[in-house]
């Protein structure tokens, strides 16, 4: 009996420690994509109202944005993909500012 509490124990001891992990992981993947985002929006609105589209990576991120005018405003979007602990996940953003 006391072996099979043991096993009980450890297994989910097991299990708690790697979904800590994944979410350590899926964090670091969210924080890059985050940095990729802050870096288009930071690089598209600071030159004179540049237009065009790429695509940004970072390790295990990557990002596809847009940018058009619409005078006097310069959208831009953005679309994030990063392999989170369960599915692929996609983030989205849209913002716009004034062209420079």
């Amino acid at each position: 009996m006391a072996i099979v509490l043991l096993a009980i124990a450890f297994t989910s001891f097991h299990a708690h420690a790697l979904l800590t992990i994944r979410q350590i992981a899926d964090s670091g993947r969210e924080a890059a994509a985050a940095s990729l985002v802050q870096r288009r929006a930071e690089t598209t609105f600071t030159t004179p109202c540049s237009v065009g589209a790429g695509i940004d990576s970072a390790p295990a991120v990557v990002s596809h944005w847009s940018s058009r005018t619409v005078a006097p405003l310069i959208h831009l979007d953005i679309r994030t993909t990063y392999q989170s602990a369960y599915a692929l996940r996609t983030e989205s953003y849209s913002t716009a500012g004034v062209c420079q």
